[in-house]
């Protein structure tokens, strides 16, 4: 017998749960189907006993004085901590202080163009800028880290006019502050799912097939069916859109989804990110100088290296924890995505050990755990987050047009104002598309 409610959301991490709690505060019932045995998406908080900090497998962090997420976090109670500490760069096993980076990356982002026709790939307006001034090889260098690194896009993909609409974004988000929250990510998830009834959640219910017509809509996970009045489909990109070859996502529709919409998801990627988290007994960067001997990296927050594996790291600063992140973004994450867990912490360690310039072996014998989870792979993310391709910049307003009143689209990927990628992003998504199904059903 099919459960019945006015709203199905399907998809409980941050945009799923986002619009239920906003549609439980109208009055409005609705369910959450989420196909994972846990809330949050690609919010995965890990807790290791004997290990002081959470241990973050997903989001870690906040990209900005952002209101969605900050005005949560102030409601919960949930303390959050800026992130700190000096930016070194590592070069064959000497390190010293980065300069600058976003200065430096802003001299090559900064002449993206909005509005350039044609669209064209982030690699092809880089060709451009070289060519007409060499000397902007080195700031070419780290804006390449930025995109590949921050916004896990492929530069040969990314569209100029999506991606400078991420870097305005990004300044109008002040995202030059970024936070932490100090008792893990997951109190976002538990803060925003506190309002919703315990009855009205589904967890490890894997949609596989939405039915729907105007004012009525089923959703299929296994032998169960939930009907509802409209439904709001937050499911990552790449679980919802087309893959490379073709084939339709892993949820059918029946009817299919229309071709303005069908077009603007084939207009963004999922993106790819690799991630390790190193736990050590003691931390041991501490201790490290820089090449001319005059600074220690006891402020260390962020490690730049050549590393064609492993180009970034960071600690936990503020925070002390021998706690070591280890990251990689766009094609190389995907490269390394191929790898099992041990060959994975094998390649970080190695990549660590010339970039510190200590013997791997002594590294080695500090090290007391190590955590990964593989989201290129995951059947429920099947990568990282979206990113726009050249000609999508404005794949997510399409998004964001309610279909037939019935079927709503929310997450990262459908935020208009180059948010994509973000948790607030995420945030700002479910309570865009409550406030249309609020609409769209005359409540309230």
């Amino acid at each position: 017998m099919p459960r019945s409610v006015d709203v199905l959301v399907i998809g409980g991490g941050a945009a799923g749960l986002s619009a239920a709690h906003a549609l439980h505060a109208q009055g409005i019932a609705a369910v959450v189907l989420e196909g994972r045995p846990r809330l949050g998406g690609r919010i995965f908080t890990h807790r290791e006993p004997g290990v002081a900090l959470p241990i973050e497998l997903g989001a870690e962090f906040v990209h900005g004085a952002v209101p969605d997420t900050l005005r949560i976090a102030d409601d919960a109670g949930l303390l959050l901590c800026e992130v700190a500490g000096e930016w070194w760069r590592a070069v064959e096993g000497a390190l010293h202080r980065e300069p600058d980076v976003e200065s430096i990356a802003g001299q090559v982002l900064g002449r993206l163009d909005p509005e350039r026709t044609p669209d064209r790939s982030y690699e092809a307006f880089l060709r451009e800028i070289l060519r007409e001034d060499p000397s902007l090889a080195a700031a070419a260098q780290r804006a390449t880290r930025y995109v590949e690194g921050f916004e896990g896009a492929d530069p040969a993909r990314v569209g100029e006019r999506w991606l400078a609409l991420a870097v305005e974004a990004s300044r109008r988000d002040h995202q030059d502050r970024q936070f932490r929250f100090a008792a893990g990510y997951d109190g976002i998830v538990r803060a925003l799912a506190e309002s919703i009834p315990a009855d009205a959640v589904h967890l490890s219910t894997v949609v596989h097939e939405i039915e729907w017509h105007r004012g009525r809509v089923s959703a299929r996970a296994g032998t169960d069916c939930f009907e509802g009045r409209a439904a709001i489909v937050t499911v990552p990109l790449a679980v919802l859109a087309a893959t490379p070859d073709g084939t339709p996502g892993p949820i059918t529709f029946r009817p299919e989804l229309d071709g303005p919409t069908r077009r603007a998801l084939a207009g963004l990627a999922m993106g790819s990110a690799a991630r390790l988290v190193l736990g050590f007994g003691e931390p041991f960067w501490e201790t490290l100088r820089s090449r001319d001997g005059g600074a220690n990296a006891d402020a260390l927050g962020f490690l730049s290296t050549d590393d064609p594996h492993f180009p970034i790291w960071w600690t936990t600063y503020p925070l002390r924890a021998p706690l070591l992140t280890a990251w990689a973004g766009g094609p190389r994450a995907a490269t390394l995505a191929r790898l099992d867990p041990a060959a994975l912490r094998d390649q970080a360690l190695a990549a660590l050990s010339r970039a510190v310039g200590i013997p791997r072996s002594r590294i080695e014998r500090l090290v007391r755990g190590a955590w990964s989870h593989d989201w290129e792979h995951d059947p429920l993310s099947r990568g990282a987050y979206s990113y726009g391709i050249v000609g999508g910049v404005g794949a997510p307003a399409v998004l964001n047009r309610p279909i037939d009143d019935t079927l709503f689209l929310a997450g990262e990927h459908t935020d208009p104002d180059g948010r994509t990628g973000t948790v607030h992003g995420a945030i700002a998504s479910g309570r865009r598309a409550a406030e249309a199904v609020r609409r769209a059903l005359g409540a309230g």
